[in-house]
Formats: structure tokens, C-alpha cells, sequence
């Protein structure tokens, strides 16, 4: 039996029309520092924001720490409650700081609550006003970190937390040990990621 091209074009047609496909909206967004620095009491004074490189080391009288700060895209921002999930990609280091401890631990903090800019903050002016909300460590044999879940930021968000001019403020400190790692910074072309999914 032949079929003419009206009955196969008819046939074609309406099974499209029967299987109509639903649309996915969730999308995942990589996020680039917008800002970055670090600072430790070992020089109150010194301004690191625009240095190729970040440095984070728990070792006591060191405690350098990473300051980061991140600018949400409008459509984000605006619509805070279709955030699903916000972890922290951090890239390899570039040097290890030696100590006398195994594996570093990253902790993360959300300082949403604070101002700063990046060419002239430094540890004397730097507050300390944070929450602790995520930790990442480095993996057993190599240095890389998995993504760092900092879903508790965007559990802020959610309730209305949302720093100044859309943005989030990130601490990143080396704590329950004396090994630190330098990092390269945005101005090396490398800045640590925030990854924010959305449904």
C-alpha cells in the first residue's frame, strides 16, 4: 500500500503534537570572585587584593584567611527562592606551605553582613563578623578539593540575608592544622567559583 505525502506529513504531525516535551528550567551558574584578598595578624596593615596570589594557613600566629566576594546574576538574585543548592570551586593550589599536620581542613564562613573593598582592606580593618556554614577538605593523595557545599548561604538568602548589591561576602580559613596552601588569586585568571544551582 503507498502512502501519500499529505497521510505521512498528517501522521508525523500529530505524533509531535501527542508527546509535547516539557520544559526543564534548573540551571547551574558559575560565578567568578568578583573580589578577593587575604590577610592574617602577621601584618594588620597589608593590603592583598590585588596580589596574583591567596593564601589560607591555620598554623597558629599565621592564620591567614581568604576573603571572597561574589555578585549574583539579576535573574538570581531576584528570584532567591529557585536557589537549590550553592557549593565553592576551588582551584588546585600552587604551593603547598608545609606543617606539621596531614590533611588541611578549608572552612568556610558567610560574612554577608560586612563591607569591604578590595584595594584597601587589610586585617586591621577587616571585622570579624561571620557564620560559620561549610568545610571542604583536600583529598588523601593529591591537591584538589571536591566542590565545598555552602548550602547554609544560600538558606540566607532565602530569608532575605542577601548582601549589599546582591552579593555574598565568603571567608575561607585553614583551621585544625598547620598546613596552608597558596591559591591563585582572579588577577591570575584562576579565582575560586561559586557554583549555584537553580531549579
Amino acid at each position: 500500500m503507498k502512502l501519500s505525502f499529505a497521510s505521512v506529513a498528517f501522521a508525523l504531525s500529530s505524533l509531535t503534537f501527542a508527546a509535547p516535551v516539557q520544559q526543564n528550567h534548573a540551571r547551574e551558574y558559575m560565578i567568578p570572585a568578583a573580589k578577593d584578598t587575604f590577610s592574617g595578624p602577621g601584618c594588620l596593615d597589608c593590603t592583598n587584593g590585588k596580589e596574583q596570589t591567596l593564601r589560607v594557613d591555620g598554623t597558629k600566629g599565621v592564620e591567614e584567611r581568604i576573603l571572597l566576594r561574589f555578585e549574583l546574576p539579576n535573574e538570581v538574585a531576584q528570584n532567591v527562592e529557585s536557589i537549590k543548592s550553592c557549593s565553592l570551586s576551588v582551584p588546585g593550589p600552587i604551593k603547598r606551605i608545609d606543617g606539621e599536620g596531614k590533611y588541611p581542613l578549608i572552612q568556610v564562613a558567610d560574612a554577608n553582613n560586612i563591607g569591604w573593598d578590595e584595594e584597601s582592606v587589610s586585617e586591621r580593618t577587616l571585622p570579624d563578623q561571620y557564620d560559620w556554614v561549610g568545610e571542604g577538605k583536600i583529598r588523601e593523595g593529591q591537591d584538589t578539593f571536591d566542590p565545598i557545599n555552602i548550602n547554609q548561604i544560600c538558606r540566607n538568602i532565602a530569608k532575605n540575608k542577601l548582601g549589599k548589591n546582591n552579593g555574598l561576602n565568603v571567608f575561607l580559613f585553614g583551621l585544625e592544622s598547620d598546613i596552608g596552601y597558596v591559591f591563585p588569586s582572579k588577577e591570575a585568571g584562576q579565582p575560586i567559583k561559586l557554583i549555584v544551582k537553580t531549579n
